[in-house]
Formats: C-alpha cells, structure tokens, sequence
C-alpha cells in the first residue's frame, strides 16, 4: 500500500471556511446528509463569527439553499466550492473576522428560501390562538433542546385535555407557513386542539407532528424509548392529575434526526443556537402575557468532544450571547433586571473512551497511537490543538504532522504554517494507492490556537468495495516550531451512532501500553495515574467548559442514591490546570449494577431506565425550577468529577 500527502490545493473542492467535518461528509457522500428520499433533500446553511451565532440579527440570515450533494451524480462539485460559497462569503467580511459556513440537511420545502430568511429580524412571531386552558401565571419556565420529544405526553399534560407545552419547535417536521425558519412550531393551543380531536390517540398524534415511523427518515418517536421524552420528564415531568406543575410551563426544541445520528457534532450549531434563541424569545413572550418575570431553566444534555474549551467554544459563546440579550430585553420590557437565563448541561459519558491525549509539560511533540475498528462504516476525525502557554509571540508556527498507517513502512510527513486566515493552502489530502482517503484542515484561532482536523475515510469497503482507511493503529505525531511553548492536546471525536438508529458506527480510540484501564481487581481505573499520554481529565463535554463565564451549570454522574454515592466511573474528567469543573452531581444510575434512572418512556404510561450524565443534568433544571431535591456540598478530594455540590432525591415522582 503506497500512502501520500497530496498539497496541491486544487484537489480540494470545498471552500476552506466549510466546517472541516460537514466537508469531508460532503466528499464521501455520507448517509448522514440523506435526510428524506432521493433527490428532494436541501442545504440550509450560515456563516457565524467567532464569538458565536447572533440568531437574533438579520445580517446573520445570510443564508444559501443548495441541492444535496448526496442526492447527485457528482457530489463533489455540486456544492460548497470556493466559486459558489465566495459570493455568500464576500458580503461578510467587513461584519465578521472569520465568516464561516455550518451545513443543517433539511427534507424538501422544510426551510425558508435565503430572500425570505433575510427579511427576518429575529427567529419570527408565532400566531397567538387563545389555549383552552390558559395555565396559570408560572413560577419558571423549563425550557429543552434535545431529541425524540413527545410533546403529547401525559407527564406534560395539565388536567386531562391541557397542555403546559407553551410553546414546541420540532425542527426536524416539515415547515409550516413562515413562521420558523425551518420545521413546525406547535403551541399551547395547537397540542390541545390535537389532543381533543384524536381523542389522545397518541399513533394520530405523533403523525401530526410529523414524526411518522412510515416515512423515509428515521423516526426516534417510534422506539420504546426516546431520549428527550426521558430527560424532559426528569426535568418536568408531573402526573397530570396534581396540581404540582400547573406553574411550570415548557418550551421545547426537538433537534433533527440527523444532528443527533451525526455524533461528531458539525450539525449541531446551527440548531443549537437558534432553538436556544427561540426558547429566550417564546419565553420573553410568556412572561409578557402573564406581567411576570421567572427564571427560565434550559436543559441540554448532548455533548461534543471536541472544541476549544476555556469556554471559547462558538456554542459557549452563543449561550452567553443569548442569555446576556435576554437579560436586557427582559430589562426594557419589563423594568427589572432579575431574569436569569440557566443553562444545565451534561459532563459527558467518555472518562473512560480513551479519546484525549496530551503532551508532557513543556513537550514541543506529541506521539500517540489512534486505533480505528474495523467494519467501520463511518469516518473517524482526529482534532488536535496546540494552545499558547503564555501570550503567542508575533511569529510564524510550524507545524508537522507524521502519520504511520497499519501496514506502512514509515511515517508521511506534512508542514503547515496555521495562520488566522482560512486558504486552500492550509489543506492536505491523504491518498492510498491514488484514492483519497484522508482530509487535513489547518486553523489559527486569534487566541493562538492551532487547530488541525484529521479526516479518514471509515474501514468498511461496502458492497462497492471501494479504497477505505486500513483498520488497525495509526501511529500519529505533532510537533511545532516556534518560540512561545505550546501544549498539544487531541481528541477523539465522536463516531458511535445512537441507540434507535440503523447504521452502526464503530468508536475508534486512542492506545498506549502506558495506559492503565483496570486495577487487578478488574474495577476500572478512573482517575489518571502513571506516564500515559492518554488522559481521562479533558473528557469534560466541551460545551461545558464556560462556567466561570456564564450561568451554565455542569452535571456530573453518581452511582447509587442512598448511602454514599460515588462518581459514575463513565462520567467525564475536568482538563486540569484550567478553569473547567463539574457544579453539581446527581444521580445517573441506581447502582452498579442498576444501571440508569427511571422516567417516561416514548409513549404515555412507560417507564424505562436511561443512563448518564444526560439524566443527571435534567435534575438540577427541576431543583432549580420547584427546589427538588437535597443539595449538599460535596467533600472535596482528588476526583474533580464529583463536583462542587452533591443532588439527591430530585427525580421526578411516576406515581408508581
């Protein structure tokens, strides 16, 4: 097998401000961007600047719809080369530093053309039909992005034909008239006017909201368990009988199937961001029917692997935009300038998925062995970042990257020079035998952070039996030239598709014969020890690295519930030497044994078990909205994943 750097900037069709994932999704054709049948999926697409998304100004909308790459005979010129994506981009350059472009595969008509996005001021107004069962004035407002919700629950009824679902953005359901940008928007009076005309069949409901098991996309409703409809009820849920959630309303936003079945996150920001805004906006509008100004509480438990951490990342950003407009819009409406805006978000599942690697102190390399599975369908992406220790000197960084594939005699080399400005120059395509098989992308954050992402195609030929990545260790080194000392850290992204979905793809993860994974005992080890570069601190979701920035709360997992609960051995490590931490600790699993916490399931009337931080993070959204729950400080030691306060007793009462 011959392996080969190819830098000829030519051979990369894609515009180099493209999100590096969503471009090599778009050269090997993936599954993830067949969203509906052949032929009738669309792009929706936004460039953003470094300080996150402004889902609430209009210049922001600059939006381009496109054909489907997957959808053609010739994916890779379709769209989102440097000709067609330089006329978007062009228009931007004197609002935004670095204007780039995130990538959201819609169904056919589901979104808005790009000359109607761009007369929007904001996410746009929602009709206002009168609900049969006006609730009554709240004391907090829950909000959610996740997906798979089920709006029609009965843990999210009032009464018997009422609803505390304010307001639902299912952004993954075809558009309705114009009031989103994309997907349907249901509210208060919507669901009881459905609820009442199917008579609560909820086969009839879920169809209506367009989450129809017989249609072409995945459909995560019809599974017996879904996971917002679980985390929403742990973080809301109440028997509709009781009058204990008359005053807690809901506003919630289901994400696309597909954001969700692409795990390494390059559809998320898009969706992220402007549910996140819509929650702030539907919210501000509650308060003004009511005359009463609550805290509103928004529950998010997904993660990323990679990102910039030290709370840099686009996403922490955005939350710190949205919630800083919301406070003074609240101000200016409302006179009072207490409206906190909360953000809980899950630590993550991966202490021990072997995906981070760092470099010694004052180590100017970093060496490391990436193992990728074979039968591996999906891509494997690599994101390593070289982070000033002190403030960068006003000189050039070198870089170079070696990679020794299974079966390889020797290491191939590549040099590239990150600079802030985004070039074709900056890419590399990695070839075997002649068939591109790799993609490298170079970036400078203006902080002084490198930024390169290793793209490799997955290990499994298909039926075709085209050229894929070998499967086995990649040997893969990093190293710089330069005065100012940098620490180099790489990240697994993360490949593993969801429970529900059809496609299986297959985690790869970094190995070391320094790594310790288990004690004799068997027990696995959960804290780093010895001279591995493999390290579990840095596991932490790197969405929730902003907490000393902006109110966002961080959720860890415990194992057991009464006695002495101990950190789940799954739930993630802060990266030391920083500012990143877990806040709260709550309940993941009733035991070692008894894995997961027990809330609705898909349907009304089930309950089933789900696991991890995901269910940790919706249990400090319910203390913080009714007070459930006993918190506790934490005695403080050596595993910085129990965090700063212990919750216990908060899950949701299921009346059984």
């Amino acid at each position: 097998m011959a392996f080969q750097w190819t830098e000829d900037p030519g051979r990369d069709t894609f515009h180099p401000r493209l999100e590096p994932v969503s471009a090599w999704l778009f050269r090997r054709n993936s599954p993830y961007l067949r969203t509906g049948g052949a032929g009738t999926a669309t792009l929706f697409s936004m460039p953003v600047n470094p300080q996150g998304f402004r889902p609430d100004v209009r210049d922001s909308w600059r939006a381009l719809r496109v054909e489907n790459p997957a959808t053609g005979d010739n994916p890779a010129q379709l769209a989102f080369t440097p000709e067609a994506l330089d006329d978007l981009l062009s228009p931007l350059a004197d609002d935004f530093d670095d204007p780039r472009v995130f990538v959201l595969p819609l169904r056919e008509g589901a979104a808005l053309t790009a000359e109607r996005l761009r007369q929007r001021t904001g996410i746009g107004s929602p009709r206002t039909p009168a609900p049969s069962h006006p609730l009554p004035e709240p004391t907090a407002i829950v909000g959610i992005i996740d997906h798979g919700i089920n709006i029609f629950h009965e843990r999210f009824r009032h009464r018997t034909s009422g609803t505390r679902i304010a307001a639902a953005w299912m952004q993954g359901a075809v558009r309705e008239a114009d009031r989103l940008p994309f997907g349907r928007e249901w509210l208060q009076a919507d669901v009881e006017e459905a609820l009442t005309a199917t008579g609560g069949d909820e086969d009839s409901l879920l169809r209506l909201a367009g989450d129809d098991p017989a249609a072409p996309a995945f459909s995560p409703l019809s599974q017996r368990t879904s996971h917002g409809t679980h985390v929403l009820d742990v973080a809301a849920g109440f028997d509709p009988q009781h009058t204990d959630g008359d005053t807690l309303p809901i506003i919630a936003v289901s994400l696309p199937p597909v954001v969700t079945r692409e795990t390494a996150g390059s559809m998320l920001a898009l969706p992220f961001a402007l549910g996140l805004e819509y929650i702030a906006d539907r919210a501000r509008r509650l308060m003004r029917q009511t005359g009463t100004v609550v805290p509103v509480i928004v529950n998010f438990s997904l993660g990323l692997t990679g990102g910039p951490r030290n709370g840099l990342h686009r996403l922490e950003q955005t939350i710190a935009r949205v919630a800083e407009r919301h406070r003074s819009q609240i101000e200016e409406l409302m006179d009072t300038e207490d409206a906190p805006f909360t953000v809980v978000v899950a630590a993550g599942n991966n202490n021990l998925s072997q995906g981070h690697a760092r470099s010694t102190p004052a180590g100017t390399s970093l060496g490391v062995n990436w193992q990728l599975q074979p039968g591996d369908p999906t891509a494997n992406f690599l994101e390593i970042r070289l982070s000033p220790e002190e403030d960068p000197l006003p000189e050039p960084l070198v870089v170079t990257l070696g990679i020794t594939p299974p079966g390889a005699d020797g290491p191939i080399t590549t040099t590239v020079f990150p600079a802030t400005g985004r070039t074709l120059e900056n890419i590399r395509l990695l070839e075997k035998d002649g068939a591109i098989i790799g993609r490298l992308s170079v970036w400078r954050h203006p902080d002084g952070i490198a930024v390169l992402t290793l793209a490799l195609d997955g290990t499994d030929p298909g039926h075709d039996l085209r050229q894929v990545s070998p499967p086995g260790t990649w040997e893969v080194s990093v190293s710089y030239t330069a005065s100012t000392l940098y620490r180099i850290d790489a990240w697994v992204l993360r490949d593993d598709v969801p429970v529900g979905f059809t496609d299986t793809g297959r985690q790869s993860y970094f190995t070391d014969p320094d790594y310790r994974a288990r004690h004799p005992s068997g027990h696995p080890v959960v804290t780093d020890e010895g001279p591995s570069v493999i390290r579990r601190a840095g596991s932490l979701n790197a969405i929730a690295t902003a907490t000393d920035q902006v109110r966002i709360f961080c959720a860890g997992a415990l194992s057991g519930s009464d006695g002495t609960p101990q950190p789940a051995t799954y739930s993630a490590t802060p990266l030391d030497d920083t500012t990143e931490r877990v806040d709260i600790s709550a309940p993941g699993d009733r035991s070692p044994v008894r894995r997961g916490v027990l809330a609705a399931g898909t349907r009304s009337g089930s309950r089933v078990a789900v696991s991890g931080t995901s269910v940790a993070a919706p249990q400090m959204v319910r203390h913080l909205a009714t007070g459930a729950g006993s918190l506790n400080a934490s005695v403080t030691g050596p595993d910085t994943r129990i965090g700063q306060n212990i919750l216990s007793d908060a899950l949701p009462d299921q009346g059984i």
